[in-house]
């Protein structure tokens, strides 16, 4: 689903704004988010459901690692665990077809691998996980819930 579709600006986008807005004026905080949240991952998950069990376990683990982060002030090796794990992911998706294709060209080979294609958003939400564990690490969070 695109942001200019008819889809997506005359059923998803009012649906959503009435279900977020409608659910806090309730009173409805967390209910709020969770329908945000929700919302969200049929957005991304539009195109190719397989991304949302993607984009959901690269936050629970960004989430995990910012928590441990917390509790170990100057972890030096965490953050450059957490770092290479989402260098990797975008990596794989972004730039995996790419590295073959030159690498073929070098070693004149043939080498062929599924086409990996690429999730929308993945360059924002994985850069936009670096620096939230980036400031994890700064002592700059706090020790936000899941949802927050």
């Amino acid at each position: 689903m695109q942001f200019n579709s008819y889809l997506f600006l005359f059923v998803f986008l009012p649906l959503t704004l009435a279900g977020y807005f409608g659910l806090y004026r309730l009173g409805r905080d967390r209910g709020a988010r969770l329908f945000l949240a929700g919302a969200s991952f049929v957005f991304f998950g539009y195109g190719n459901p397989w991304y949302v069990a993607l984009l959901l376990v690269s936050a629970l683990f960004n989430w995990r690692v910012s928590r441990l982060l917390l509790g170990k002030a100057g972890s030096r090796l965490l953050l450059a665990c957490g770092i290479l794990a989402n260098v990797g992911l975008l990596f794989y998706y972004k730039y995996f077809n790419f590295f073959i294709d030159n690498l073929n060209l070098l070693l004149k080979e043939d080498w062929v691998f599924a086409q990996v294609l690429l999730p929308a958003g993945i360059s924002f939400f994985t850069f936009q996980q670096i620096a939230w564990l980036v400031d994890s690490y700064r002592q700059e969070t706090g020790a936000y819930g899941f949802l927050d």
